[in-house]
């Protein structure tokens, strides 16, 4: 076996779907609005891919899994719009695995991928107590290193996670904060 071949790097780019819910607290000076808001949901964004360097033995797997993020936003508000930054720590617990078949050897790893996040989005006001929203971020979960040792060398592999969310969603608001985007 030719430890050369093992040593290659390839993507295992995926796309699905994504869903959850949100808690916050926000704060309003004149137009400034600044707070912290906590996600939690699910990522559907499983796929398998073949390395191109070995095709007929060695495949990738990301795995589905639960993520959540802990952020700050920080905004400007006019006339019942908003727009605002945000940013964080997130995590995603998902699997990771690889898998080669001329060898028959597998890796099972289910792990708690952690990063962070940062994104931005607009934010409207359709009443005093509800909000509709759209929303950008981007999340960087971090690396995870499986590996196999053969009788001729130790072979890695990084599973490098990155993942880019668009959402839509509503927003209920109660509190001191009741009637934010004046």
């Amino acid at each position: 076996m030719n430890p050369g071949i093992y040593n290659e790097s390839f993507h295992n780019d995926s796309s699905g779907a994504f869903g959850g819910g949100q808690i916050g607290y926000n704060f309003q000076s004149g137009n400034l609005i600044y707070g912290v808001e906590a996600d939690l949901g699910g990522m559907g964004i499983a796929h398998n891919v073949a390395d191109p360097f070995n095709p007929n033995f060695i495949f990738s797997h990301i795995g589905n899994g639960f993520y959540g993020d802990l952020t700050g936003r920080l905004g400007y508000a006019w006339g019942g719009f908003l727009a605002y930054a945000k940013g964080g720590f997130a995590f995603l617990d998902a699997s990771a695995n690889l898998a080669e078949t001329h060898l028959l050897l597998q890796t099972n790893n289910t792990s708690t991928f952690t990063g962070w996040t940062a994104g931005g989005g607009v934010e409207y006001a359709i009443t005093p107590a509800w909000s509709v929203k759209a929303e950008y971020l981007h999340f960087e979960f971090g690396n995870e290193e499986v590996s196999w040792t053969y009788v001729d060398g130790h072979f890695p592999w990084t599973h490098e996670l990155a993942v880019d969310t668009f959402k839509v969603g509503f927003n209920w608001h109660f509190g001191p904060g009741y009637g934010l985007f004046k």
